[in-house]
């Protein structure tokens, strides 16, 4: 797999953020203008992007800090639908719990 520098990862997460807001801002005109189904797809597909920042992040972390990386690993989350869609979940329901 692919090594990748911090420098790399830093322009990556730049590259991915400005994606999913842009993917993002697509949808909400899709919305307004009553494209519903098309809305929700490509707001799911926003939803993945943003789930690839924290990835990213981790490993840049790891890459500053010059610890080991599972690069096969970091590729494979990247591209997993089905992990990044749990990693969503997790957090969304994270941030609607109430506060004690």
């Amino acid at each position: 797999m692919t090594a990748l520098s911090f420098n790399k990862l830093e322009e990556a997460y730049i590259y991915v953020y400005e994606n999913s807001k842009e993917l993002l801002e697509e949808a909400r005109l899709l919305f307004e203008n009553k494209r519903y189904a098309r809305c929700y797809a490509l707001d799911q597909i926003a939803h993945e992007e943003l789930a690839k920042l924290p990835i990213i992040y981790q490993e840049a972390t790891r890459s500053y800090f010059k610890e080991p990386h599972d690069w096969k690993n970091f590729h494979k989350r990247l591209r997993s639908h089905e992990l990044k869609n749990k990693q969503n979940f997790t957090f969304y329901r994270m941030m609607n719990r109430p506060l004690k």
